[in-house]
């Protein structure tokens, strides 16, 4: 992957929330500020260039 592509120059490191309707409560967080505030929260990079996800990483609640 490496060698047929390279990230750019600006990178953007944002968090995301993903709603979960399942049945498991492992990593499940509550972030008032958000539009769904339970779900699962992600820290993740992404290439403004391209729009391409670099990375993404699960954040453990708080509260455990």
């Amino acid at each position: 992957w490496q060698a047929a592509w390279n990230a750019g120059s600006i990178l953007v490191i944002d968090e995301s929330m993903f709603f979960w309707t399942g049945y498991t409560t492992a990593h499940l967080t509550y972030m008032s500020r958000k539009p769904t505030p339970w779900g699962f929260q992600f820290k993740t990079v992404v290439d403004c260039t391209s729009g391409v996800m670099l990375n993404m990483e699960m954040c453990e609640s708080a509260e455990k």
